[in-house]
């Protein structure tokens, strides 16, 4: 798609200079009405000069054309495409986000719990008299 927008850059329909030749030619060469109004063998002469000089111009312009038309539908199919596979994207970005928000809201609820649960254990060091655990070594002795 990048290298069409670069030939797009330059296209043929832009051609200024192309098209000043073109329109520098008579205009006799492109319409036939007035091929009436000339009247001897060297106007004929003169204008089929001019005519045979302006086919390859015109030929090659017109293939130029052609080229930039089927270059502009091919841009617009890949860009259809192209805005079809954002919008899934964007689609898939969108239900990601959306799993990871609630990730994040069932993690905070279940810290929220785990902080209520850490503050209603009683606290050891306040307790008084508490005896004293036997050493791990006494606690799978039988006595």
């Amino acid at each position: 798609m990048i290298n069409l927008l670069r030939r797009l850059e330059d296209p043929a329909s832009a051609d200024v200079k192309i098209r000043q030749i073109i329109a520098a030619y008579p205009e006799a060469i492109a319409n036939p009405l007035l091929l009436k109004e000339i009247k001897t063998s060297e106007g004929v002469a003169a204008l089929m000069a001019k005519t045979v000089e302006a086919v390859p111009v015109v030929d090659a312009y017109c293939t130029r054309l052609q080229d930039e038309l089927k270059e502009r539908q091919n841009l617009q199919y890949l860009m259809a495409d192209y805005i079809k596979a954002l919008d899934q994207a964007n689609e898939r970005n969108k239900a990601l986000l959306d799993s990871v928000k609630k990730g994040i809201s069932r993690l905070d609820a279940e810290k929220k719990e785990l902080a209520k649960h850490i503050d209603s254990l009683p606290d050891l060091s306040q307790i008084a008299g508490s005896t004293i655990l036997p050493p791990l070594g006494e606690l799978f002795t039988s006595s």
